[in-house]
């Protein structure tokens, strides 16, 4: 279990950047996009793997994957668009804060090594 906060920075406007690469042919959007962030907080369950190996007893290299599962809305993005020119419904995403984080991380153990 964990406890994950989302604190709005007040920009609601993520206005009209879609990359060249990523917008398709005949897309045209007709208002800005707008993001509507809310402040919550959640407890959330969490499943995670960490695999680590130590080299020389001192340094030691980790991989940890970690599932986070959210349930509350933590931001709302409205987009107005024509495809085709014909409009199109609204089109809204929500962010619910669920993703997967993965870390890897390099660590050195200052403590004292005990012999096996």
């Amino acid at each position: 279990m964990a406890r994950q906060k989302s604190i709005p920075d007040g920009d609601g406007c993520i206005c009209n950047d879609i990359s060249e690469g990523i917008k398709p042919d005949d897309f045209e959007l007709l208002r800005d996009i707008e993001a509507d962030a809310s402040a919550n907080t959640q407890i959330v369950p969490v499943i995670g793997l960490k695999f680590g190996y130590a080299f020389w007893r001192r340094l030691e290299l980790t991989m940890d994957v970690q599932q986070v599962f959210g349930f509350k809305t933590i931001q709302e993005l409205r987009m107005a668009y024509t495809y085709k020119g014909v409009v199109q419904p609204e089109a809204i995403s929500y962010s619910d804060g669920t993703g997967r984080f993965w870390v890897l991380s390099l660590g050195y153990r200052f403590g004292k090594l005990y012999k096996k």
